[in-house]
């Protein structure tokens, strides 16, 4: 086994630990399951987005969390199997605004379908009540995945020791340095730099001196005019006077 997927394997193992456990303390506060359910874990769904591969953790921790549901192996299948299923889609999406919308959607049709068959079945009251509890389930989830997960995705890269286990193209890197490029080798007055949105200043890691070895350092900036005494302008004559 090499030393990334020892990594991997590591990190699947504190994210499925971590989503039990943040949901047996939801749980104690009767937020954890129901139609009306803030999961703190749930804004774990996001990681997959920044840690590709993830999506197994993610999907232990969930079965482990559904043992104690009161809705019994109804709720280890189906639950577990929404959470597997918005992971891996949050790994496919390619903007961070996207990453927590899988698991969102995922709990309000799973979810929301599973409580509505546990209460009627599949009776003639299933359609009202499934929208009821598919909003509410929503609503819980948008709030946790999109405050708190939004969170973990700004966070998470500024950490160094995290960092190098996230693509760079996830690290916003990527655009960082098509900006810098376009301030190094375009014209001043279209570069991003003299229009006041230069990106590169904004990620971490993305600055010319932290760059990779081999991309290219910061260049040598040209001085308008060549070293030595200060230039004199010419003595123009001023207007309306000849010249003597």
């Amino acid at each position: 086994m090499t030393r990334t997927n020892t990594h991997l394997l590591a990190l699947n193992g504190v994210i499925a630990a971590a989503y039990a456990a943040l949901t047996y303390v939801a749980a104690a506060m009767n937020l954890a399951y129901g139609p009306v359910q803030f999961r703190v874990s749930e804004a774990l769904t996001v990681l997959p987005f920044l840690f590709p591969g993830t999506w197994p953790g993610l999907f232990v921790g969930c079965l482990v969390a559904n043992l104690m549901s009161p809705y019994g192996p109804l709720d280890i299948l189906i639950g577990s199997a929404g959470t597997l299923l918005a992971a891996w889609l949050t790994q496919r999406t390619n903007h961070p605004w996207l990453a927590p919308l899988p698991p969102v959607l995922s709990c309000m049709v799973l979810t929301g379908g599973m409580l509505t068959w546990y209460e009627v079945g599949f009776s003639a009251q299933f359609p009202a009540l499934f929208a009821a509890n598919a909003l509410w389930v929503g609503i819980g989830e948008a709030v946790v995945c999109y405050l708190l997960g939004m969170l973990l995705l700004r966070g998470l890269p500024r950490v160094p020791s995290l960092r190098r286990y996230i693509p760079e193209a996830r690290q916003g890197l990527a655009r960082a340095r098509k900006e810098y490029d376009r301030c190094t080798n375009g014209r001043k007055s279209r570069s991003p730099c003299a229009a006041g949105t230069c990106f590169f200043k904004e990620v971490p890691g993305a600055a010319p001196e932290k760059r990779r070895p081999g991309y290219g350092a910061r260049p040598p900036v040209v001085p308008e005019y060549p070293p030595g005494p200060p230039h004199r302008l010419p003595a123009w004559p001023r207007p309306g006077r000849s010249p003597r």
